[in-house]
């Protein structure tokens, strides 16, 4: 049986976007076919998104290895001219599994993907807060799965499309067995809390987003 407590030691995160020119049919195909067939990472997991925001596809890789070895184990020779694509590469912080998940409710139907820049002297803080009481809060939310935390460690822009910002430090991958996670009163009352207001003072930047599961091999 596989531990799903265990975090893998490296993730790739993949962030697409076809464009305009680039037809549904022919991005899924070369998706499929190229990316999913030569990749050297394992357990790639497909997501698209839910939440009406760009990137709409979202690909993750686990791995066994460094994460140096991450951004080149998928090709670009053969990509198309994709409107956005961002390749990182994460090495592992920390991961907390709720004691209910059992190894057939991984991958998760849904995501919910947090990326945070925090400001230096509060990075200790905000890890110790992170791990400790706000994922507890998480834990109460009704379909959270678990969490798994990472830091950049590179990335790649690829797309034609740039906005030459690197993605911020920390993520957090939330996963859940349903899409109305925000609408409870246990999501509602996590960020009412007092500590996430005070965290909130020593951010540099925040992104939340949600996807949907599409493939899983």
């Amino acid at each position: 049986m596989m531990d799903i407590s265990k975090c893998p030691q490296a993730l790739l995160v993949v962030y697409s976007d076809p464009g305009a020119d680039i037809s549904p049919e022919t991005f899924n195909v070369w998706f499929s076919q190229e990316q999913l067939a030569t990749r050297d990472a394992c357990g790639g997991i497909r997501y698209k998104a839910i939440d009406g925001e760009h990137p709409q596809w979202l690909a993750l890789y686990e791995a066994g290895d460094s994460p140096d070895n991450l951004i080149g184990a998928i090709p670009s020779a053969s990509a198309p001219e994709l409107r956005r694509h961002s390749r990182r590469a994460y090495a592992p912080l920390s991961c907390c599994t709720h004691p209910s998940t059992t190894p057939a409710d991984l991958p998760s139907e849904f995501l919910y993907v947090v990326s945070v820049g925090v400001t230096p002297a509060a990075e200790e803080a905000f890890n110790a807060w992170y791990d400790g009481a706000h994922t507890d809060m998480f834990m109460r939310v009704p379909g959270w799965r678990r969490v798994r935390r990472y830091t950049l460690h590179t990335y790649q822009e690829l797309g034609a499309e740039r906005n030459g910002q690197p993605p911020y430090k920390y993520l957090a991958v939330h996963e859940w067995g349903n899409a109305e996670f925000a609408e409870t009163p246990e999501y509602a009352a996590l960020l009412a809390t007092e500590q996430l207001a005070e965290m909130t003072k020593a951010l540099l930047g925040i992104e939340f987003r949600v996807f949907e599961l599409c493939r899983s091999r």
